[in-house]
């Protein structure tokens, strides 16, 4: 593990891989830490990539700015690219899941420039979120959770209470039976107490997910059909904003489709970087 320092913050981040080969930044969603990789990230570096996989801002050993200001996308993507420049590199590779998902989407539609390819794993394009918000009672209902994340104080107690039950029942409550084991809810346990609560509230307290641009950079969008979070029908709708050369592959599986199918995820991935 490596504490990379990138734009004023240090991201406690596992470095996997030949320093000299392509870049690869895999980024997790809440409410995980670099964890929610691990079980893609050697077969990726046996691939050949150098694979850099960060706790994100707030979350377990990063840094945990206060104030809600500091977790705006703007800052998270600018936390993306100080990594990039960190590996030396004029470009990566990014991938994300969940809320790491909406930061990649971020960074190809800021800096599209720096993003060799783009991956996302059961993450809407910001535009299509905002559609589905507005217009489909279903989204509205599976995202009804997020009005409450967004109330100050009460959900650091609610999540907190009985050892993070809340949390537990949010992972195991809505993935595959067996998904999590035992010792996986201990360290993700371990991972809370580490964090700043706040901090990882701060991402839905700090954005408000609007419109954004098209991506003009090559992407995979893989999505678990059962997600409980967030609807399959934005997953074609995202693909349209994608113009340039992409795929969409609606797999069976949770929200946590990274533990659930990790061989059939890192296949996906490895056909599409190699395509």
């Amino acid at each position: 593990m490596e504490y990379i320092e990138t734009n004023g913050v240090r991201l406690h981040t596992r470095v996997e891989g030949d320093p000299n080969n392509q870049l690869l930044i895999l980024l997790h969603g809440f409410p995980e830490f670099n964890k929610a990789w691990e079980k893609l990230v050697d077969p990726l570096v046996e691939e050949g990539y150098y694979v850099l996989v960060p706790d994100q801002r707030g979350y377990n050993l990063s840094s945990k700015p206060r104030g809600r200001k500091n977790y705006h996308l703007d800052q998270l993507v600018d936390d993306v690219m100080g990594l990039i420049d960190w590996a030396g590199k004029k470009k990566a590779i990014i991938a994300g899941h969940d809320w790491g998902g909406f930061i990649a989407w971020g960074c190809a539609i800021s800096y599209p420039e720096r993003v060799e390819q783009l991956i996302i794993v059961n993450a809407p394009h910001p535009t299509v979120f905002a559609d589905f918000l507005t217009n489909d009672p279903q989204q509205r209902k599976k995202s009804s959770y997020i009005r409450m994340f967004r109330i100050p104080f009460l959900p650091e107690l609610m999540l907190k209470r009985r050892n993070y039950g809340n949390l537990v029942r949010s992972l195991k409550g809505s993935s595959k039976k067996g998904t999590f084991s035992d010792e996986d809810i201990e360290e993700y346990r371990t991972s809370w107490r580490n964090s700043s609560l706040s901090g990882m509230l701060n991402y839905y307290r700090a954005n408000k997910l609007g419109p954004g641009s098209p991506v003009e950079v090559d992407t995979l969008i893989v999505w678990g059909r059962e997600d409980r979070f967030l609807s399959h029908k934005m997953a074609e709708e995202s693909l349209k904003q994608c113009p340039k050369t992409s795929q969409l592959s609606v797999i069976e599986g949770s929200h946590w489709v990274l533990h659930e199918r990790p061989e059939q995820v890192t296949s996906l991935i490895l056909g599409f970087l190699g395509s």
